[in-house]
């Protein structure tokens, strides 16, 4: 039995690593025990299967544990009333050799590493960048012989993060994508860029976007050098680019998909979990937990009062 150290620091997660050097080591899942738990993070603990399966390949065992809660535990708030109804407390796997059957069949997942690519049009404009999010929710496009402004509604980690407009006022056409997050994602953005007037700066004249599920577009004014970028194996996450009265250029962030895995289901429940307790514990609570936070990172712990 592994107990959790008490003297870890107030981070989001932390995850512990087993090294299965002999041969015959057998294990069929880990949880977090009630038994005798005098803190939030309970007790790790080892149950071999039954029956017993061999697992002569494994070298490595990783078990990686959501600790999104840390903070509230280093703060000595009254949890005892609070983390054991929200707290996930069982994550089973029938077996190592099960599990690696499954792999193609789970869920796959947004890999945090992300790739800049772009921009496509011209130079006008002033440059503007949302970023990477985990996924995209909706776009906006105002449109008419080319593209006038676009906003795009991200997803980060579960919650909306509406985005800035980029262009300007115009356009005779408002056209709203709204994905099927999270199982639906976009795949691919294709266009066209030209001036609009002779010797003029390049604009983005049109827009088309294309998701896991089906087509959007084009937009605009399909004039002028085309441009596309699919992503194969990955998805679109963010947007960048520049933009004064219209849309001047655009590009892209995109990241890898890859199989989900236990501590992305973990990690998911964990931030859930956080969520739930700073909502239960409300506003006055929570900016009592942030001063004793500080005050113990300056070695002057103080009691919480509730």
């Amino acid at each position: 039995m592994l107990k959790s150290n008490s003297k870890l620091p107030i981070i989001s997660r932390f995850f512990m690593r087993l090294l299965a050097e002999e041969q015959n080591a057998l294990v069929q899942y880990a949880y977090l025990s009630r038994k005798q738990c005098t803190d939030p993070l309970g007790h790790l603990i080892l149950v071999p299967s039954h029956p017993p399966h061999p697992a002569a390949s494994l070298k490595e065992l990783q078990l990686l544990v959501c600790c999104a809660i840390s903070s509230m535990y280093k703060a000595h708030l009254p949890l005892k009333k609070l983390w054991l109804p929200i707290l996930p407390l069982v994550y089973p796997c029938k077996s190592l050799e099960a599990s690696m059957q499954q792999q193609a069949q789970r869920k796959m997942v947004v890999s945090k590493k992300l790739m800049k690519v772009g921009p496509w049009g011209g130079a006008g404009g002033h440059p503007w960048d949302d970023g990477g999010y985990s996924g995209i929710r909706s776009i906006t496009v105002s449109y008419d012989r080319s593209i006038d402004s676009i906003s795009v509604e991200y997803d980060r980690n579960g919650l909306a993060v509406p985005g800035e407009r980029h262009g300007g006022a115009g356009g005779n056409h408002t056209t709203q994508i709204k994905l099927s997050f999270p199982d639906e994602y976009l795949t691919a953005v294709s266009g066209h860029y030209s001036p609009m007037a002779h010797g003029g700066s390049p604009v983005i004249r049109s827009l088309a976007f294309r998701s896991s599920q089906r087509a959007y577009g084009p937009f605009g004014a399909a004039e002028g050098t085309p441009f596309t970028f699919p992503v194969d194996g990955g998805v679109i996450v963010g947007f960048c680019g520049r933009s004064g009265w219209q849309l001047d250029a655009v590009g892209l962030y995109v990241a890898a998909l890859r199989p989900e895995r236990v501590y992305d289901r973990v990690q998911k429940l964990g931030i859930s979990a956080y969520r739930a307790v700073m909502h239960r514990i409300g506003p006055q609570q929570e900016q009592q937990q942030e001063e004793q936070v500080k005050q113990m990172n300056g070695n002057a712990l103080i009691t919480h009062k509730t």
